[in-house]
């Protein structure tokens, strides 16, 4: 399968397309044949060697910290009807892991093709009670986005701190990607994706990112 690993740290130049082993699917894991890859401002502070937060990597590494795309293979104890789900994942501590949140599925990182692993019990699986959606200011590259006394409740949502989200446990992180997925599968939430580039023109997307030329979402295309 195809990747883009960072050689070291330093500019865009940096990120290399290789190709590593297909994953097989092992016991209670599926494989997705992943379609696109977001990447995110943190992406590239961590290319440069510096860090707002997360510990740094040790070049050479996959970058990117989800995918979205469809379950081609399932291994032992998985159900076969997951094949041919579209799903999106989140990268856990290197590792990949799927679970089913209502209308939405989240599945795990890569490029190419990605093993997952199964989850999903009843806890995840409960519809949410309706409520505010909460959100969070933008700190990415500098300070906490300040929000005018008063403007978060006239808007009906609830305001969170960079620290409060940092400090979520998983299933908090599951419960809140679970109700994010119903609303956008209910149409209700609309991300805005701005720019696709081809996953061979990665160091452009980090380029891009660089020069502030990007708006809303960024997303390397694997399939392109």
């Amino acid at each position: 399968m195809r990747v883009m690993r960072v050689t070291a740290f330093g500019g865009p130049e940096v990120l290399v397309a290789g190709e590593a082993p297909d994953p097989v699917a092992g016991p209670g894991q599926v494989v997705v044949e992943v379609g696109f890859v977001p990447v995110v401002f943190v992406e590239t502070q961590l290319r440069q060697g510096r860090s707002p937060g997360p510990p740094l990597p040790t070049p050479p590494y996959v970058p990117g910290g989800g995918v979205a795309g469809t379950v081609v293979a399932v291994g032992e104890g998985v159900d076969p009807e997951r094949i041919g789900a579209r799903v999106v994942t989140r990268v856990l501590g290197g590792r990949l892991r799927a679970a089913r949140h209502g209308p939405g599925r989240r599945a795990g990182p890569g490029a190419g093709r990605s093993r997952a692993r199964r989850g999903g019990g009843p806890a995840q699986r409960r519809r949410h009670r309706a409520g505010p959606l909460r959100g969070g200011p933008g700190a990415a590259g500098g300070p906490p986005t300040e929000a005018a006394p008063g403007e978060a409740e006239r808007r009906g949502v609830e305001f969170l701190g960079l620290e409060q989200l940092q400090g979520f446990d998983e299933e908090t992180s599951r419960r809140w990607a679970g109700r994010a997925l119903a609303e956008a599968a209910a149409g209700r939430l609309r991300p805005v994706v701005g720019q696709v580039f081809p996953l061979e023109r990665a160091a452009d997307a980090h380029a891009a990112m660089d020069d502030r030329d990007t708006v809303g979402r960024t997303l390397l295309s694997v399939s392109h």
